[in-house]
This record gives structure tokens, C-alpha cells and sequence, in this order.
């Protein structure tokens, strides 16, 4: 689809970006999703469960995270989870963000919807940045609840003067169960 400059009303220095998307014609493969723009940051994520059979006890590994810087330097500042499945943030005791080498990031207290902040978290084009997000069963969770947790929008995670376009991988299912 094109649309003319003048349509757009846009002010002189106006930042632009736009989502591009295509994909084979047989709609089976060869897909693509960009962001194009004049001079804000863009990012990718991938996001994939990574949940055990059966959580309990502390440092469940819930959901792996990889961050891809495209165009221009951003900072992520911070992260918003979604709890998925039947358990309730009482059967959760903490929620831990680490980064690839197991050092603590950040922490939440949980809820249905918590969010991370960050620091000192850039991301450099063409670099990637991996997380993994670890919850710490409650001794006294309800035994048989699931457990999962997304990022649900790309809006979701807030970087510093850029766009994040996200993707999701599931592995099985997306949560598991407590015991």
C-alpha cells in the first residue's frame, strides 16, 4: 500500500516508523515482520517457553527471552509479565528476570500482571541480549495448578527511543503444572 508524504500531515523532524510484514504467497513460509524507521531504535523478541513438566521448590524456569537489536542503539527499561494458567500469585513466592551467564536482573513480586525494571540494560545494534524469567514455587501453592508467563503486547516492553516487534515460540504447551 502506498500513501503520499502530504497525506501522512506529519511535522518537519517528525519521527516515523512503520511495521512491514510479508510472507510467501502459498501463506506457508518465507515470512518477515520489520520495523522501518527514520531514526527510532527497533528491536526484536523472541519469547519461548521453557517450563518443566512439574514446578516446584525455587528457580523454575518459566520463559526464555532473546532481544535482538536491528537498527540503532535503545535501552530496555523495562519488561511487563503476564501470569498464564490456573495458578494464583499466592502459589508464587518471587519472580526472578536473569540474564545469560544466571546473575539476577530484576525481581517481582507476583501478580497477575508485574513488571521489571531494568538497568543498565542496553542493547547495541546487531547484538543480542538472552533472559530467562525463574519463579519460586510458594511451599504452600495449591498442588495441580498451571503456570506460564508472556509478554502479552509489544508494548509490553519499553525500550529507550525505539520499537520492539515480538514473536512467540511455544514449546508443548505454555505452562505446567505445580506440584
Amino acid at each position: 500500500t502506498q500513501i503520499p508524504w502530504s497525506l501522512l500531515l506529519l511535522n518537519p523532524g517528525s519521527d516515523i516508523a512503520a511495521m512491514v510484514h510479508s510472507e510467501s504467497y502459498d501463506h506457508w513460509q518465507d515470512y518477515s515482520d520489520w520495523i522501518l524507521s527514520n531514526r527510532l531504535a527497533s528491536a526484536s523478541l523472541i519469547q519461548q517457553a521453557s517450563v518443566p513438566e512439574i514446578l516446584a521448590g525455587s528457580s523454575n524456569e518459566l520463559l526464555d527471552l532473546t532481544f535482538s537489536g536491528r537498527t540503532n542503539d535503545t535501552t530496555i527499561e523495562s519488561i511487563t509479565l503476564t501470569m498464564e494458567g490456573t495458578a494464583q500469585p499466592g502459589d508464587v513466592s518471587e519472580f526472578r528476570l536473569t540474564d545469560n551467564s544466571g546473575g539476577v536482573i530484576a525481581r517481582a513480586s507476583p501478580a497477575e500482571t508485574m513488571t521489571f525494571t531494568l538497568a543498565d540494560q542496553h542493547l547495541v545494534e546487531g547484538s543480542e541480549r538472552a533472559y530467562t524469567v525463574q519463579a519460586d514455587i510458594d511451599p504452600a501453592a495449591v498442588e495441580g495448578r498451571t503456570l506460564g508467563v508472556r509478554i502479552a503486547q509489544p508494548d509490553n516492553v519499553i525500550l529507550t527511543g525505539g520499537l520492539l516487534d515480538r514473536k512467540s515460540t511455544r514449546l508443548n504447551s505454555s505452562h505446567t503444572d505445580i506440584s
